[in-house]
């Protein structure tokens, strides 16, 4: 399967993303009826340079009330995001525009930066290698407080 989604990618220039809608919605709607105890699947395709953004959702958003799945809502995707996070940093780091060993510091939105000082952090002591291997000593924001007001 990830071969045919792999090749319908490369041949997008070939057919026109609007011929491959259909073979990824069902590929999607596939993948979601073969296994059940997913309660939805959320896809997004950015790919600028063939003037593609496209999302699809198969499923449901609330198990109680079977409501329908919606691309456009927020989801929370927590750690998910790591891979794809530190690949674009380690790319960054290969064309030179940041370095593993740099303090986080002056990456950080004037607002973050604030918020990070306010609670005692020495973000000139943070650098990306902590925050990639997860010992920077910043405290994980999520608790059961967060996981209720995300329901």
């Amino acid at each position: 399967m990830k071969k045919t989604l792999l090749l319908n990618i490369v041949f997008i220039p070939f057919f026109g993303f609007a011929q491959l809608q259909t073979i990824f919605q069902s590929k999607i709607d596939s993948i979601y009826e073969k296994n059940k105890d997913a309660v939805g699947i959320i896809v997004h395709v950015e790919a600028p340079k063939q003037n593609i953004s496209w999302s699809y959702a198969k499923g449901v958003s609330d198990i109680k009330t079977n409501e329908v799945l919606k691309h456009q809502q927020p989801v929370l995707i927590a750690s998910n995001t790591k891979p794809y996070v530190a690949a674009a940093i380690l790319r960054l780091v290969e064309k030179g525009q940041v370095t593993i060993d740099q303090p986080i510091k002056n990456l950080l939105s004037k607002k973050t930066r604030q918020l990070l000082e306010k609670d005692g952090y020495d973000l000139n002591a943070i650098t990306i290698k902590n925050l990639l291997s997860h010992t920077s000593g910043i405290q994980d924001y999520v608790d059961d407080a967060y996981f209720e007001e995300v329901k």
